[in-house]
């Protein structure tokens, strides 16, 4: 899963300087029974601003207990407050997806977060977006794998960091191969 991020694009650049990413150790135990890889990358731009990218794959989609977790769960499980923003869609190059918005406090931080799951080559929201593309995919006989995509930024304007993500994601898009672009974005 690594090669499938570029280490850099647009103004982006992959910061390996920052500190890991730490787990609560109850959270990462749940994590490792339902996603079969998982991959943290933090990258900034030349005016120091960061995006943080989780994507959490998972090779079975098709059912409650393999199906992508919704990132609010786990937020509220490492003692974050999390206020939900509702959905909202994501214009990207040409096409816009149905994402969820929410906002994380900690210890005086504020992290306006984005999320997005994909079930083969289709984007979903967690909910009835998501449960009708797995009946779609078991119709037809198919166990489909799929993707967690979560970008998070910290800042107390949310709109402006919502507007940053939004930037940082058509970038992203741009920069991931026409092959994999319809596993993280799903198809046009």
């Amino acid at each position: 899963m690594p090669t499938l991020l570029p280490e850099q694009f647009g103004d982006w650049r992959i910061n390996r300087s920052g500190p890991a990413v730490i787990f609560d150790p109850t959270v990462e135990a749940t994590l490792k029974q339902v996603y079969s890889q998982t991959l943290n990358v933090t990258y900034t731009n030349s005016k120091g601003q960061s995006m943080m990218l989780a994507l959490a794959y998972g090779k079975n989609q098709n059912s409650w207990n393999t199906a992508a977790h919704r990132p609010e769960f786990c937020y509220r499980a490492q003692g974050f407050v999390v206020n939900e923003r509702g959905k909202g869609r994501l214009e990207l190059n040409g096409h816009s997806i149905e994402v969820i918005r929410l906002a994380a406090d900690r210890g005086g931080l504020h992290e306006p977060i984005t999320y997005w799951v994909t079930l083969h080559d289709s984007a979903a929201t967690p909910g009835l977006s998501r449960k009708l593309q797995q009946i779609r995919y078991g119709l037809q006989g198919m166990i489909v794998d799929g993707f967690l995509v979560r970008i998070s930024s910290f800042g107390a304007d949310e709109a402006e960091q919502f507007n940053l993500q939004r930037e940082f994601m058509r970038d992203l898009e741009r920069a991931v191969s026409p092959e994999q672009r319809p596993r993280l974005f799903g198809r046009n």
